[in-house]
């Protein structure tokens, strides 16, 4: 069921995520868990340090709170394309995804220029 949201840009919780990205090609991802007791995300922002042509991102809602395994319970964003360093993408959700404990958020980001970096991802949550 989702939940409406009652501000356009907002949370009661923000939390900060540093994603290492080596300059080896292939798939970087983290699990994205505010809250070992659930949590309602408002939306996220993605901001690279560097440009990576070609690089891109996704975000799956996942049965599971490890980075790796698990199923697929809903895809949030594919294909994000990393457009230059310094560049947020904000992705602001129409509902509120609710991500119960046990759940997570996962966040994948694709290197396919080799290029090493940091991968910024501030979540934003409604507690």
């Amino acid at each position: 069921m989702a939940l409406a949201k009652r501000v356009k840009i907002g949370g009661s919780y923000y939390k900060g995520h540093l994603l290492p990205v080596s300059s080896a090609t292939g798939d970087y991802p983290i699990a994205i868990i505010p809250s070992t007791t659930g949590h309602a995300v408002n939306g996220l922002s993605i901001t690279p340090d560097l440009y990576g042509a070609g690089d891109y991102s996704n975000l799956y809602h996942m049965s599971t709170t490890a980075t790796t395994g698990g199923t697929i319970i809903k895809t949030l964003a594919e294909n994000i394309y990393n457009v230059g360093g310094g560049v947020s993408v904000m992705l602001d959700f129409a509902t509120l995804e609710l991500v119960n404990p046990g759940e997570s958020l996962r966040y994948v980001y694709h290197n396919a220029a080799t290029t090493a970096m940091n991968v910024y991802v501030t979540v934003e949550v409604v507690k």
